[in-house]
């Protein structure tokens, strides 16, 4: 898909956009699944690529509900420790 951009812009543009939207270096990404989350981000109506900023620490709304359930049900969570074996 690239292959008749000028360097500058595959650097500048197409990189960073890929990176972004599907979290892939472009030489690795798929360009047809890259045109298709930035058709459906771009071109699909209102909504379609709010940005949305949590009102609380990612901790509070992810892992400590999680630690907590899995505490309720007698799990031991062990923080700072590797795991060396199953």
């Amino acid at each position: 898909m690239c292959a008749g951009l000028p360097p500058r812009v595959r650097a500048d543009l197409i990189e960073p956009l890929c990176v972004a939207a599907l979290n892939t270096p472009a030489a690795d990404a798929s360009a047809q699944v890259l045109l298709r989350v930035l058709r459906d981000a771009l071109f699909s109506g209102p909504g379609a690529a709010d940005l949305l900023l949590p009102r609380a620490p990612l901790d509070r709304l992810l892992p400590r509900p999680a630690v907590a359930w899995l505490q309720a049900q007698g799990a031991a969570v062990h923080f700072t420790h590797r795991v060396v074996a199953r």
